[in-house]
């Protein structure tokens, strides 16, 4: 295995890392929901998934909920799929007989947050191309992508192996 890349993979999951902590919330009024919607913001890119969570997770919709907020304040333009959910909010809003589409609530915010940045921090570095695959067999000693992404976020591999295996695969490149 390349040294460099090697160093190249955990430098860049160790940004993630720090990205992750710094958004965990440093502060009282920092919420998972408001957390996670300048995550998004940051990385318009990625609304898509965030909104298909935001059908079973309402941690998820109020996310997207604040991040559309935040772009029309900010009179940023919205991506089609967001613009969609906007419209499709409203139109539920004036039909009192539409079904409501904020989930209820439940799960731990803090392990989704955390399970989102191992996500990123995964897909990320895959989108370097360094050399290593996404996850190893436990018979093998080469590091993977899921070995350095443990390694930045002090977790067991089987950890990170198991959040990473559990993705919704429709948001792989």
């Amino acid at each position: 295995m390349d040294e460099a890349k090697l160093e190249e993979a955990k430098r860049e999951a160790g940004l993630h890392h720090e990205a992750y902590l710094q958004r965990k919330g440093t502060q009282e009024t920092d919420t998972p929901t408001t957390v996670a919607a300048e995550y998004y913001s940051a990385f318009p890119e990625r609304i898509a998934e965030l909104l298909e969570l935001s059908s079973k997770d309402r941690a998820s919709w109020d996310a997207v909920s604040l991040v559309a907020q935040q772009l029309l304040r900010a009179g940023d333009p919205l991506p089609p799929a967001l613009v969609t959910w906007v419209v499709d909010v409203i139109e539920d809003a004036s039909n009192p007989k539409a079904p409501k589409r904020r989930p209820r609530p439940g799960g731990r915010p803090e392990k989704w947050m955390l399970n989102q940045a191992i996500r990123g921090a995964v897909r990320d570095l895959l989108r370097l191309r360094l050399g290593f695959k996404a996850t190893r067999s436990d018979a093998t000693e080469s590091k993977s992508v899921c070995d350095v992404v443990a390694s930045a976020f002090d977790l067991e591999y089987k950890t990170v192996e198991n959040v990473w295996t559990a993705r919704d695969k429709r948001f792989d490149d």
